[in-house]
């Protein structure tokens, strides 16, 4: 390096050779240093080389310093990307295996860099999670298990600290399909669900109920807790009526309601419930229509299981059916209401009858559903009689509150009579006992023709 002191001295170039490996070729660099501002400055030419036998392409800088050309790392090839150019025009010509590298890279950077979860809450609160949950799906698709489990994992933990353990619980059972060895993180992801639910919970509620909820375990209590929905009443509104069916189970919050019974023009006081009271475990529990009415007093605020979950839990919770069905009837039922309070629900009385008896579904306008299906009769009365069939529970639960039309034949005698079903009961080996009412009572002659007959049959 010669260094001149004189300014109108014409300044040589000066060669600087850096060589790190002595038998290493290397170019070398030449710079013309100018100080006088007018002078044309020459463009300068950088050629960096990583491999000697590789063609790389020379990046030339002018006076506006804008990049013609740069390395694009995630796809391995070149691309023109001009700096002002709208984000979303920069990548609308790329295939869509280009984009999913560009995703991809996305993504890695986003692992790589949120090893704590609260980090990953932090920043996926802006990220739009169908996206996200799209992207899993397009790595499904390429076999890629390893990133699939990752972001569902991540989309999981949202879900479950955002309280939406609906949409947490299923995109769980989506991790078990996409990878059913992947252990740690289905294992992860059903614990931190277990514990936002368990600190979500409602403590008030728990203690009101303490007997309940202290047989259960800490999944079934979670269970059973997010399983219940809310609903508030005002007063004089009916919750459930006599005579028609009932498919929830009701947890009193707040409020007082009664429980009546009818009987012909009169209407009789059961019983005045309050909160921390369960009511409707009868027909719940039980294939029968309500015997009775739930009509609130006041401003009522209670929690109710609908039937339908009962279904979701055999599998998983098979136990916890039958553990809240005990704490239940532990409990006073409309039954012994109705005994204490000296009223017989049966008003005639009930006569043995043996025979076959053909049963049809009526639909509206009483038009025949389906066709016909063989019974055995048990008993009558003037007010209604029963049979026995063998069906699923699920039938015969749905013939709950339906009308059906009998025909049987005693001493060549031909009976016809329509009815509807208020009970249903199961004895074993899916046998099940219909009890009907009819629409019509059945006179004294009536009465006696049918046991005569009967009567003959028998002998």
């Amino acid at each position: 390096i010669d260094d001149f002191e004189d300014e109108d001295e014409d300044v040589p170039s000066i060669e600087i050779d850096d060589f790190e490996d002595e038998d290493e070729d290397v170019p070398s660099i030449e710079i013309d240093d100018f100080e006088d501002e007018d002078e044309d400055v020459p463009s300068i030419e950088i050629d960096d080389f990583e491999d000697e036998d590789e063609d790389v392409p020379s990046i030339e800088i002018d006076e506006d310093l804008t990049i013609y050309e740069e390395i694009d790392e995630t796809l391995d090839e070149a691309s023109y990307i001009d700096m002002d150019m709208d984000e979303s025009q920069q990548y609308e010509d790329l295939t869509p295996d280009e984009e999913l590298k560009r995703q991809n890279k996305i993504l890695q950077k986003e692992l790589e860099g949120m090893n704590d979860l609260d980090d990953f809450e932090k920043q996926v609160d802006d990220d739009d999670l169908q996206q996200q949950e799209a992207l899993v799906k397009q790595y499904v698709n390429r076999n890629d298990k390893y990133a699939a489990v990752q972001l569902l994992l991540k989309i999981i933990i949202k879900y479950a600290r955002a309280k939406n353990f609906v949409k947490a619980e299923a995109l769980r059972e989506q991790l078990f399909k996409v990878d059913a060895m992947a252990l740690t993180e289905i294992i992860q992801s059903g614990d931190i669900i277990e514990e936002e639910k368990s600190n979500s919970i409602d403590r008030d509620h728990l203690e009101i109920w303490p007997e309940l909820y202290d047989a259960l375990s800490t999944d079934e209590v979670n269970t059973l807790y997010y399983a219940l929905e809310e609903n508030t009443y005002s007063a004089d509104h009916i919750i459930f009526e006599q005579g028609h069916s009932n498919d929830c189970l009701y947890f009193i919050r707040h409020g007082s309601l009664k429980i009546v019974c009818r009987q012909g023009p009169r209407e009789t006081l059961l019983k005045t419930i309050n909160a921390g009271e369960i009511i409707g475990f009868d027909t719940f529990f039980n294939i029968t229509v309500c015997t009775s009415s739930l009509i609130t007093l006041s401003h009522v605020k209670l929690n109710y299981l609908p039937r339908k979950t009962l279904e979701t839990w055999k599998k998983k919770f098979p136990g916890l059916e039958s553990k809240i069905k005990d704490y239940c009837f532990k409990l006073i039922s409309i039954s012994d209401l109705v005994k204490n309070k000296g009223m017989e629900r049966r008003t005639y009385d009930r006569y043995p009858l043996s025979t076959k008896t053909r049963v049809q579904l009526l639909g509206r306008n009483e038009r025949p559903e389906g066709k016909p299906f063989a019974g055995n009769m048990a008993d009558f009365s003037a007010g209604g009689l029963s049979f026995y069939i063998r069906t699923s529970e699920k039938t015969a639960r749905l013939l709950l509150a339906r009308t059906l039309k009998l025909k049987f034949n005693l001493s060549g005698h031909k009976f016809e009579q329509k009815g509807t079903v208020v009970g249903v009961l199961f004895n074993y080996r899916n046998e099940y006992s219909i009890h009907l009412k009819f629409e019509q009572i059945l006179n004294d002659d009536a009465i006696i023709k049918i046991k005569l007959a009967a009567k003959k049959t028998s002998d």
